[in-house]
């Protein structure tokens, strides 16, 4: 119950800040806005991510990599879908980028393991 509680908050955080950020930056980051607007946004993702899967490996304690695998995959295949189906041109740099928010989460929570090793009760 920890894993699945860890993996929806860590998510839930990740949804939240990219949503905030997207808000006060006031753009949307799909249409041609510039290589450094896109890397930017990349990067903030990435960090966004890297802290999701951090919160879902601290809230998961027994299974940290678990929790920040089911983040990845959440923070992967939704958006990837609507990517897919909903644009026809190219599509690799999009899937690129989830690829790379995808990676940060779980390094979030391999960080998360690595650094707080929990004991086995």
């Amino acid at each position: 119950m920890r894993i699945l509680g860890g993996i929806l908050a860590g998510d839930l955080l990740f949804v939240v800040l990219s949503a905030a950020m997207l808000e006060l930056l006031k753009r949307d980051p799909q249409p041609a806005g510039g290589t450094q607007f896109l890397a930017a946004t990349a990067a903030l993702g990435a960090l966004f991510a890297l802290a999701a899967g951090y919160l879902a490996a601290t809230i998961a304690r027994k299974s940290p990599v678990l929790a920040g695998l089911g983040v990845a995959i959440l923070i992967t295949l939704g958006p990837l879908a609507l990517v897919v189906i909903s644009r026809p041109g190219a599509v690799w740099p999009q899937i690129a980028a989830f690829v790379l928010l995808a990676l940060a989460a779980l390094a979030g929570a391999v960080v998360r393991s690595r650094t707080h090793p929990e004991r086995a009760a």
